[in-house]
Order: C-alpha cells, then structure tokens, then sequence
C-alpha cells in the first residue's frame, strides 16, 4: 500500500466528519496534527482548540502551535488552573456512568467546554491513532521481551539460571540482564501490567479483607487473557493492537472524550477511527507499521511532506493532568483531596494505613506516580458519593 493511499483514506475520513461548527483537539502530536490539517484543507477558518498546564513536563501547547501555524487554523489555549479541577471535581467525577479514574478527563471536560464557549459544536479528536498504527512505546518494549520469549527453552533456561537465578543478579550488567528474563520470562498479556497499581502492592495491603474477599481479583486478567487469544493473528504486536481496541479504546479513552464532550453538549468524531481507516492499517503487515523498534516509521512517511517536520520529530509524551505535582502546592487542591480520602477510609474498601502510606509517598517519592493513584481513589469516593451510597 502506497503512502498516496494511506493520505487519501485518512483525509477522506476527516472530510467526512466536517459540518457546521467544527473544530479539533489539538495537542500538538502526530495525530491531532493531522486531523487538524486535513479539516483545515476542508473548511474556511478552521478552529483547533488546546489545554496548556503551567507545569514543567506536561505542557505541550508549543507544539500546538507549530501545527497551528503551519495549517493556519484559529488556534486557542485554555490553561487549566487547579482551582478548575476543585470546582468541577464532583461534576466530572459524578458524570460518568461508574468511577473514571484517568485524571486527563478533567482536561477534556475543561478544553470541550471552552471550545463549545467559542461556538463549536462538533469536535474531532485524533483518538485511535497509535492503537492502530502502533505508536505507543509499550508495542517496541514488548517486542524486545518477545525475543527471549520465541528462543528455544533450553536457551531460556540456560539463560535464566546463569542470570536470573544467579546470586550475581544484583551486580551491574548482571541486574541489567536478570531484570530482563524476569520480565520476559511473565507472558502476554499479563506481562503488560507489571506497573499496574495492583501489581505493585500486596493486595491485602491494600484492601479491606472483606472487600477482598467478596471479589474476583482474577476477574480482570483473565477478560484480557481471553481478548488477547481472540485476536485472529499469532503476530504480538497485532494481538496487543486488538487488546488495546477493545480496552485502552473502548474502555478509556472514547469514554473518556465522549463522555466529556456530551456533559457540555457538543459532538465528537473521531476520524481516525472510520472503518476505512482501520480497514486500511489491517493491510499494514505488523512489520511495517513497526519495523524494529521504530515507531510510527509508516505513519511519519505519510505525512511526511504534509506535517511540520517539528511534529514529526517530536517525542513521545502522555496526556497528563499535572495533579500530583499541584497537591503538593495548591491548598484547596491538597483540602478536597485530604476530606475525600479521609471520607474513602469509612468505606472499608481500602486499608486506611495503605491510603496514608500513598499520600506519604507521594509527599516524599514519586508525585505523579502517586499523584495518579490518589486521583483514583478520590474519584471513587466523590462518584460513589454522587450516587449517595
């Protein structure tokens, strides 16, 4: 398939989601840059939207406005303050339909809203782009894993005992290479959550023991063990493709965009999502949407001489809310946040000393690592909280 086609398809695609009132997300990476430039081929002054933080490492609004200028389309920037996140904090946390814990719903409430103030009523989001032309860094990890993983087992085992289970493991360049086969040595999917919050913590740790016991704590892996085997291909990178449709897609972020742009009141699209676009990647032999461990290598050779050659090369960077970083500075934030958990320990689902243990660490370790989980356990008590329970 030629790069002519995979232009053609993907502008057609964003054509076709164009109407009266129109605007795009813009954050300034691959995909909304392209949706932006394509809707901008396509419409008299085309409007991209975008969130900006004032904290170091999360703001991306620089590249924004590099594929702003480059489309000459009406670009505006809202910077979220965190007094926004304690007003609508009941609000977004309460709208969906069970607990969301991904803090970047917040931005997207908060960016909606904002464009919808600016006389929009339709938003096209970028959404889908790496789970379908594999661009998330987890697709290149994983494959460096899966060459210990397709080795002969008595090379694995070799290689295992004279590492892994050496008591020279905890030396440099032995750690290095223990580190390694543990990892490879845990199959997919299961491998994929290792820096799950669950995964990093003993459960009874964590939770209440009666809560633990009236659940299901295999429930979750198994579902994507049985998604994972339903992929019809044996390639890995195609099966973690397809599990990231039916999860990262499905579950979280459509959820996430749509939920928000409906609590405003305006409709979003997703171009890159039309069936012929995702038609068109299933043609894409797994080596080609990522040969080695270069990600995007098809997609940035499209769009190559469409794109600002900035927005090619910029690096990779998540969709974050700053909020572990503004609790430790902003004293509403850090209140609401200090009632909400003291309110979460009443419920027995968590062991309070486990709650107490996360706002410590997050005061003196990791903020946003630990800023992320206190965001989850405060939307769960604000969302059970709006359903008085």
């Amino acid at each position: 398939m030629s790069y002519a086609a995979c232009q053609k398809v993907v502008d057609d695609a964003v054509r076709r989601n164009i109407s009266d009132k129109t605007g795009a997300f813009l954050s300034g990476g691959l995909d909304s840059s392209t949706v932006a430039g394509m809707m901008a081929r396509h419409q008299q002054k085309p409007a991209t939207f975008s969130i900006g933080f004032d904290a170091k490492g999360y703001d991306e609004t620089e590249y924004a406005e590099i594929t702003a200028k480059h489309f000459a389309t009406e670009h505006k920037v809202h910077y979220l303050k965190p007094d926004e996140i304690v007003e609508n904090f009941v609000e977004v946390a309460g709208y969906f339909d069970e607990p969301f814990g991904n803090s970047s719903a917040m931005a997207a409430y908060v960016c909606a809203q904002f464009a919808h103030k600016h006389g929009i009523d339709v938003m096209l989001g970028g959404d889908g782009g790496d789970e379908i032309f594999a661009g998330n860094e987890r697709y290149a990890k994983q494959k460096k894993f899966e060459f210990f993983a397709m080795a002969p087992k008595i090379v694995q085992q070799l290689a295992d005992t004279a590492f892994a289970q050496s008591p020279l493991s905890s030396i440099p360049g032995f750690s290095k290479a223990a580190s390694y086969i543990n990892q490879a040595k845990v199959p997919l999917p299961d491998r994929l959550e290792s820096y799950n919050y669950l995964n990093r913590f003993p459960l009874e740790q964590m939770f209440d023991a009666d809560f633990l016991a009236s659940v299901d704590i295999s429930a979750p892996i198994e579902l994507q063990r049985q998604r994972f085997a339903e992929c019809s291909s044996e390639n890995t990178l195609e099966k973690m493709l397809y599990l990231d449709w039916k999860f990262t897609l499905a579950d979280n972020d459509l959820v996430k965009v749509t939920q928000m742009c409906n609590k405003v009141g305006i409709d979003v699209r997703y171009p890159l999502l039309e069936k012929e676009v995702v038609n068109f990647t299933c043609t894409l032999a797994p080596e080609v949407k990522l040969p080695r461990q270069e990600l995007r290598k098809f997609y940035k050779g499209v769009f190559a001489d469409f794109l600002s050659s900035r927005t090619i090369s910029k690096p990779k960077q998540g969709f974050g809310l700053p909020f572990g970083v503004w609790m430790k500075t902003e004293e509403k934030l850090k209140s609401i946040t200090h009632q909400c958990l003291q309110e979460l320990k009443k419920r027995r689902i968590f062991q309070p000393d486990f709650i107490d243990l996360v706002l410590d660490k997050h005061d003196s370790e990791h903020s946003h690592y630990y800023g992320e989980l206190i965001w989850v356990m405060v939307i769960l008590e604000l969302w059970l909280s709006s359903r008085n329970r």
